[in-house]
């Protein structure tokens, strides 16, 4: 049938290879932005496109608050996604949104992304699990 193209690599390399390769490439100074802003561990999970639209925000700089916002709230696990990669994305969407509580500056980045992660879950029964765990755990505490 031909060469099926893979979602998850850049120039043949495989995911969990391919995003420090990105960062391979950047020069000094913006790996240490990359390193500042996420940390080689959260940037070695991202898939290459995510780890190519970090070093763009890095080089570029911040794009429009209400763009990352909605790419946010927009985000849902792929089927090629693991949860973990899907919780990487979330986290990096997340810091990039710099979520903040209007009234006391207090960073809201953990909160929106436990909302967030649930949600944006493929699997129905691992959702209504942890939405079960949550809301007993909820009731359970005042």
């Amino acid at each position: 049938m031909g060469h099926q193209r893979r979602g998850l690599q850049f120039c043949g390399w495989a995911a969990p290879t391919a995003a420090p390769y990105v960062r391979l490439l950047c020069n000094t100074e913006v790996q240490q932005r990359i390193d500042a802003r996420l940390g080689k561990q959260v940037f070695r999970q991202l898939s290459t496109t995510e780890a190519i639209d970090v070093v763009r925000s890095v080089v570029i700089g911040t794009r429009c608050i209400i763009g990352a916002w909605a790419e946010f709230f927009s985000l849902a696990q792929a089927s090629s996604d693991s949860v973990c990669a899907y919780i990487s994305q979330c986290r990096a969407k997340a810091n990039e949104c710099g979520f903040r509580c209007p009234e006391c500056q207090c960073s809201l980045e953990e909160y929106m992304l436990s909302k967030k992660i649930v949600m944006g879950l493929r699997d129905r029964n691992m959702k209504a699990g942890v939405l079960r765990a949550s809301h007993a755990s909820s009731h359970s505490v005042k």
